[in-house]
């Protein structure tokens, strides 16, 4: 990757994927993961949807759909 000085930081161009450029294990799933929730955190606004609804609509337990909702990332990507 080139690095490149602004403002006197150094930047460099990344991955396009952040979980593989922090050198995390399973970066691809992480990322079809993290893609997941901010779609279906769209939806759920989209739709007017409470985190109830959502859950109920999805099939999973409330507190999953909390999880995400919070932006609690770490619970819900660790979870199978």
């Amino acid at each position: 990757m080139k690095t490149i000085l602004v403002d006197g930081v150094e930047v460099r161009r990344g991955s396009g994927n952040v979980f593989a450029d922090l050198g995390l294990a399973h970066a691809e799933k992480l990322k079809i993961k993290a893609g997941l929730v901010i779609q279906m955190r769209q939806a759920m606004r989209r739709l007017g949807l409470t985190q109830q609804q959502s859950a109920k609509r999805m099939g999973v337990a409330l507190p999953k759909v909390s999880y995400m909702c919070v932006a609690n990332l770490a619970t819900c990507l660790s979870a199978s």
